[in-house]
Protein backbone atom coordinates (compact mmCIF):
# COMPACT_ATOMS: atom_id res chain seq x y z
CA UNK A 1 0.00 0.00 0.00
CA UNK A 2 1.53 3.27 -0.94
CA UNK A 3 0.16 6.07 1.66
CA UNK A 4 1.25 9.81 1.15
CA UNK A 5 4.14 8.81 -0.49
CA UNK A 6 5.50 6.01 1.78
CA UNK A 7 4.98 2.15 0.92
CA UNK A 8 3.63 0.24 3.73
CA UNK A 9 3.52 -3.48 3.89
CA UNK A 10 0.25 -5.05 5.38
CA UNK A 11 -0.63 -8.32 6.37
CA UNK A 12 -4.39 -9.00 6.59
CA UNK A 13 -5.44 -12.61 7.95
CA UNK A 14 -9.02 -13.63 7.62
CA UNK A 15 -10.52 -16.71 9.01
CA UNK A 16 -13.80 -18.06 8.27
CA UNK A 17 -15.61 -19.11 12.06
CA UNK A 18 -17.78 -22.30 12.42
CA UNK A 19 -21.06 -20.16 12.16
CA UNK A 20 -19.83 -18.51 8.76
CA UNK A 21 -18.78 -15.31 9.82
CA UNK A 22 -15.42 -14.01 9.57
CA UNK A 23 -12.73 -12.58 12.18
CA UNK A 24 -10.01 -11.08 10.86
CA UNK A 25 -6.12 -9.00 12.44
CA UNK A 26 -4.43 -6.03 10.32
CA UNK A 27 -0.69 -5.78 10.73
CA UNK A 28 1.48 -3.03 9.43
CA UNK A 29 5.09 -4.03 10.13
CA UNK A 30 6.45 -0.96 9.60
CA UNK A 31 4.15 0.80 11.92
CA UNK A 32 4.07 -1.68 15.10
CA UNK A 33 4.83 -5.64 15.77
CA UNK A 34 1.22 -5.76 17.30
CA UNK A 35 -1.84 -7.02 15.63
CA UNK A 36 -5.03 -4.85 15.22
CA UNK A 37 -8.72 -6.82 15.24
CA UNK A 38 -11.10 -6.01 12.96
CA UNK A 39 -14.51 -5.11 14.36
CA UNK A 40 -16.66 -6.74 11.72
CA UNK A 41 -15.62 -8.90 8.70
CA UNK A 42 -18.23 -9.34 6.03
CA UNK A 43 -19.10 -10.99 2.39
CA UNK A 44 -21.55 -10.24 0.30
CA UNK A 45 -21.57 -11.91 -2.46
CA UNK A 46 -18.54 -10.90 -3.97
CA UNK A 47 -17.96 -7.76 -1.64
CA UNK A 48 -15.79 -7.78 1.44
CA UNK A 49 -16.21 -4.85 3.91
CA UNK A 50 -13.91 -4.75 6.84
CA UNK A 51 -14.19 -2.38 9.65
CA UNK A 52 -11.66 -1.39 12.71
CA UNK A 53 -13.85 1.24 14.31
CA UNK A 54 -11.03 2.21 16.64
CA UNK A 55 -9.12 3.56 13.61
CA UNK A 56 -12.36 4.98 12.29
CA UNK A 57 -10.91 2.73 9.24
CA UNK A 58 -12.78 0.61 6.99
CA UNK A 59 -11.95 -1.36 3.52
CA UNK A 60 -14.37 -2.33 1.09
CA UNK A 61 -13.71 -4.20 -2.28
CA UNK A 62 -14.51 -6.83 -4.74
CA UNK A 63 -12.98 -10.25 -4.99
CA UNK A 64 -12.17 -11.47 -7.90
CA UNK A 65 -14.06 -14.97 -9.42
CA UNK A 66 -10.77 -17.11 -8.29
CA UNK A 67 -11.23 -15.62 -5.69
CA UNK A 68 -7.24 -14.51 -4.84
CA UNK A 69 -7.79 -10.67 -5.36
CA UNK A 70 -10.13 -8.12 -4.12
CA UNK A 71 -10.06 -4.69 -5.36
CA UNK A 72 -11.08 -2.00 -3.18
CA UNK A 73 -10.44 1.31 -1.43
CA UNK A 74 -9.24 1.90 2.57
CA UNK A 75 -10.73 4.96 4.29
CA UNK A 76 -9.41 6.05 7.35
CA UNK A 77 -10.78 9.42 8.80
CA UNK A 78 -10.78 11.64 5.94
CA UNK A 79 -8.30 9.73 3.55
CA UNK A 80 -9.55 7.52 1.27
CA UNK A 81 -6.62 5.09 -1.34
CA UNK A 82 -7.10 2.29 -3.43
CA UNK A 83 -5.49 -0.69 -2.11
CA UNK A 84 -5.38 -4.16 -4.00
CA UNK A 85 -5.28 -6.64 -1.65
CA UNK A 86 -3.29 -10.43 -3.44
CA UNK A 87 -3.86 -13.67 -1.86
CA UNK A 88 -0.34 -14.85 -0.93
CA UNK A 89 -1.51 -17.84 1.46
CA UNK A 90 -4.49 -19.46 2.24
CA UNK A 91 -2.44 -20.28 5.53
CA UNK A 92 -1.45 -18.36 7.99
CA UNK A 93 1.79 -19.82 8.78
CA UNK A 94 2.54 -19.79 5.59
CA UNK A 95 2.79 -15.88 5.65
CA UNK A 96 6.47 -14.62 6.45
CA UNK A 97 7.02 -10.91 7.43
CA UNK A 98 11.06 -10.59 6.34
CA UNK A 99 11.67 -7.60 8.26
CA UNK A 100 10.30 -4.74 10.45
CA UNK A 101 11.44 -1.28 9.44
CA UNK A 102 10.40 2.37 11.15
CA UNK A 103 7.73 3.86 9.29
CA UNK A 104 8.71 6.93 7.51
CA UNK A 105 8.04 10.35 9.34
CA UNK A 106 4.93 11.01 6.75
CA UNK A 107 2.98 7.80 7.73
CA UNK A 108 3.65 8.25 11.46
CA UNK A 109 2.40 11.60 11.16
CA UNK A 110 -1.01 10.47 9.20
Amino acid sequence: MNALGADLHVVLKFRRQSDGSFRGTMLSPNESPDEIKFTSVVQAGHTVTALIEPLKARFTGELNANGDVIEGEWEQMTMTIPLRLELESREVEDAVIAKREPAPPAVKEW
